[in-house]
């Protein structure tokens, strides 16, 4: 797997800055140190092989894919396989060459989590995306958690998870039946915005919908394989 497009390389200093920001803007822990390394070797980039070497039209491309848990349609033993797309890069206005940017659609790690979560309200608290699926679609997406509990560990986001024709529903309804029986509440129970329980609750519910795919991102980044894809 190689990257395409990446943003101008990182500094240890301006990573660092970097984290500083994301914890002031969204409360976030220092990212994984797997993590970390691979943004200072890569400052993100588009898949290759994959959709940048052919265009969003081709009809005979390779793509790097990874396998997910979840079910085509509720009635089919066939799990959906998704592909990378990009991953966001680190961009720090001042700090960094803008006529180094060779492609500007290229994701803002920033900005893409702080326009998932003033547009869409489908990010748990503990959660920063740091990569696309599927095509340009900002959500389908790869994401780290940065709770204590699963630390680094890499989450997938469906975007046509509420579609019950592409989505195996049991398995976000096994999820949400756990969040409910922990919190001893019912379904469709009203959540008030201001009591810390129910937030606490919110952002659980949000969390069904992200689906475990590695460990940790070293685990996830060695395990894709490469498809040749023929429409």
């Amino acid at each position: 797997m190689k990257l395409l497009y990446s943003f101008p390389p990182l500094t240890k200093e301006l990573l660092q800055e970097q984290m500083s920001i994301l914890k002031d803007m969204f409360g976030f822990a220092e990212l994984p140190l797997d993590y970390q390394e691979f943004l200072l070797q890569n400052n993100g980039g588009f898949v290759s092989p994959g959709l940048i070497d052919s265009g969003d039209t081709a009809t005979d491309y390779k793509q790097i894919c990874f396998d997910t848990t979840l079910l085509k349609t509720l009635d089919s033993t066939q799990t959906i396989k998704a592909s990378l797309y990009s991953f966001s890069a680190v961009w720090l206005n001042d700090k960094m060459d803008k006529d180094a940017v060779e492609q500007w659609d290229l994701f803002e790690l920033m900005a893409s989590n702080r326009y998932l979560r003033s547009y869409f309200d489908i990010m748990p608290n503990q959660m920063i995306a740091i990569g696309s699926c599927n095509g340009r679609n900002p959500l389908d997406m790869i994401c780290l958690s940065l709770a204590e509990k699963d630390f680094g560990a890499v989450y997938y986001y469906f975007n046509n998870a509420n579609g019950p024709e592409h989505f195996e529903g049991s398995y976000q309804q096994s999820q949400l039946q756990k969040v409910y029986d922990t919190y001893g509440i019912e379904h469709n129970s009203f959540l008030s915005s201001s009591s810390q329980k129910d937030a606490v609750v919110h952002d659980a519910i949000l969390k069904t919908y992200f689906v475990k795919i590695a460990d940790s991102f070293k685990d996830f980044i060695s395990s894709p394989n490469i498809l040749h894809v023929v429409d």
